[in-house]
């Protein structure tokens, strides 16, 4: 958030606007980019991606990354690394594949 605090968004058109990345390759530098895979839970991005890049420039301010089901593979959220997804007011059920 410091970043963001100071840069310019003043003629940007999503100037400002928080967005969370789902974890299936939009790499940034330096950042950790797993798939939610074990095989990947070293691995750092060496560069950041044209479409990331894109969307810093429009203005978005990334505050991270989103769960995913493990490469993406299943339409619910029962990440390897990170646990499922469950919805806040009921626990027993979950965000499925959109988290």
């Amino acid at each position: 958030m410091v970043e963001a605090e100071n840069r310019d968004f003043s003629d940007k058109p999503f100037s400002g606007v928080p967005i969370f990345l789902k974890d299936l390759g939009q790499e940034q530098a330096g950042e950790p980019s797993t798939a939610d895979s074990r095989l990947f839970t070293s691995y750092h991005a060496k560069e950041t991606d044209n479409y990331v890049k894109n969307l810093e420039e429009l203005g978005f301010i990334i505050l991270g990354r989103s769960s995913t089901p493990e490469f993406g593979f299943k339409n619910i959220s029962d990440a390897q690394i990170h646990g499922s997804v469950n919805l806040p007011d009921d626990v027993t059920r979950n965000a499925d594949g959109s988290s």
